[in-house]
C-alpha cells in the first residue's frame, strides 16, 4: 500500500500506538475480516498496516542514526512478533566480544531491509529477557537513561574507538571468507549466488516467523526445502569441472519458477506481508534472469 492510498486523518488515530500495539489491532481486523469479510475492515486492515510499516520505518531510522557513531552499547531495538535485534556496531559487539563468553548461539544475517539498511548485519532473538538474564551474568547491564519500550540499551564495560570497531568488523568478514572458501572455493556467477542466499533467507525468515502453524509446516516447509535444493544446484554448478554443464543451470531457472508459483498462491492467502512477498518475488526474478543469460551464454559457447 502506498501513502496516496492511505488518507492521513485515517492514520492519526495510530501515530502513537507502539509497535506491539499495531501488532495486536492488525491481528484482531484480520481475525474479524476472515469471520464476517466487509470493504470497511479491509480497508482498516490496510491501514494499520501501513501504519505498522511506517513505524517500523520510523524506528530502524532511530536505531540507525545512533549505532553511527555508537562505541559502548548493545541497542536491543523491538521488531514483530516480539522478536528484539540488533544492528549496525551493536550487532558486532555482541558477535565478536560477547556471544561467546556468554555461549550464546547466534546467526549474524544480511540487512533485508530496503530501509535503513545496516550495513554490519542484524542478530535477532526471541526473547529479551533470556539475553539479558545471560548478559548480567557478565556484568552487562541495561542503561536506564536511555532506554524505552521499543529500544533498550545495554552499557559495554569499555568504549571501542573507531579503529577497534573497524578490526572488529575485519574479524567478522575474514570469519565469512574462511567458511566460503571452504563451501565454494570458487563462485563462478557471484550475482546468481547472492540472490539465491536472500531468497533463502526471506523465505525461512518470514516462514519462521509466521503465527500459522499450518501454513509454517505445509507451504513453508516445502518452500524453504526448494530454496535449499536450489542453493545445492548452484554449489554443484560452481564445482562442476564441465564447461559445458548446464543442467544445474536449468533446474535453478525451474526451481526459481516453481517459488514465484508458490509465493503467487502464499500471496492470495494473505499469510505474509505484500513488503516482503514484493521482496521475495523481485529476487526469484532477478535470479531466473541471471541463471538463463548464464544457460545461454554457456550453450552458445559450446555450440549446444
Amino acid at each position: 500500500m502506498t501513502k496516496a492510498s492511505v488518507k492521513s486523518n485515517a492514520l492519526d488515530k495510530y501515530n502513537d500506538l507502539s509497535l506491539i500495539e499495531l501488532e495486536k489491532i492488525i491481528k484482531d481486523l484480520t481475525t474479524k475480516q476472515k469471520l464476517s469479510p466487509a470493504s470497511e475492515t479491509a480497508q482498516e486492515l490496510s491501514t494499520a498496516r501501513y501504519a505498522l510499516q511506517q513505524h517500523q520505518h520510523k524506528l530502524k531510522a532511530r536505531v540507525m542514526e545512533f549505532e553511527q557513531t555508537n562505541n559502548r552499547h548493545l541497542l536491543f531495538f523491538a521488531s514483530t512478533n516480539s522478536f528484539v535485534k540488533l544492528a549496525g556496531h551493536s550487532a558486532i559487539f555482541f558477535a565478536i566480544t560477547i556471544a561467546d563468553r556468554i555461549h550464546w548461539r547466534y546467526s549474524l544475517k544480511n540487512d533485508t531491509d530496503r530501509y535503513s539498511t545496516s550495513e554490519d548485519g542484524v542478530i535477532s532473538f526471541r526473547s529479551l529477557d533470556t539475553v539479558a538474564d545471560k548478559l548480567a551474568e557478565i556484568n552487562i547491564f541495561p542503561d536506564k537513561a536511555l532506554s524505552s519500550d521499543e529500544m533498550q540499551y545495554f552499557l559495554l564495560p569499555k568504549a571501542y574507538s573507531d579503529e577497534q570497531i573497524s578490526k572488529l568488523r575485519d574479524n567478522i568478514q575474514q570469519d565469512l571468507k574462511r567458511i566460503m572458501t571452504i563451501v565454494l572455493p570458487t563462485s563462478p556467477i557471484p550475482t546468481l549466488y547472492d540472490a539465491i542466499m536472500q531468497v533463502s533467507q526471506l523465505i525461512y525468515y518470514q516462514f519462521k516467523h509466521l503465527s500459522d502453524s499450518l501454513a509454517r509446516e505445509t507451504i513453508g516447509r516445502q518452500m524453504i526445502e526448494a530454496s535449499y535444493n536450489m542453493a545445492q544446484e548452484y554449489l554443484r554448478f560452481a564445482r562442476n569441472k564441465d564447461p559445458k554443464q548446464t543442467q544445474n543451470l536449468r533446474n535453478i531457472v525451474e526451481t526459481s519458477q516453481e517459488l514465484r508459483y508458490g509465493i503467487a498462491y502464499v500471496s492470495k492467502l494473505q499469510i505474509l506481508h505484500h513488503r516482503e512477498v514484493c521482496q521475495i518475488l523481485e529476487q526469484l526474478i532477478a535470479i531466473e534472469r541471471i541463471a538463463t543469460r548464464a544457460y545461454i551464454r554457456i550453450t552458445k559457447k559450446s555450440g549446444q
